[in-house]
């Protein structure tokens, strides 16, 4: 509804979340669409966008999907799916080797 997406743009304007980024330890894998107008990758000044939020996370990873909009998941779920499942198999494979 309208008021829900209002409501969510609200909170998404009034909240700064970004102190808390660097606490994050896991490999963190932030996916944004380069062409999302709901949440651009690179924000104005008083914003943090994909590129920010994978920046200020330790074990960030920014992946960059082109000719894609805010709602990747639905505009191509194969691909989404295969970022994802390669992002996890390599970073469990990189936590095995790690532990050893």
């Amino acid at each position: 509804s309208v008021e829900v997406f209002c409501g969510a743009c609200d909170a998404m304007s009034e909240m700064d979340l970004t102190p808390d980024l660097p606490r994050i330890t896991a490999p963190t894998l932030v996916m944004a669409g380069d062409q999302d107008i709901l949440t651009p990758i690179t924000q104005g000044p008083q914003g943090a966008g994909s590129d920010l939020i994978a920046a200020l996370i330790p074990n960030g990873e920014l992946y960059v999907m082109e000719a894609m909009g805010h709602t990747n998941l639905m505009e191509a779920p194969e691909l989404s799916v295969e970022i994802v499942s390669s992002f996890l198999q390599r970073v469990s494979t990189q936590a095995k080797v790690a532990a050893r």
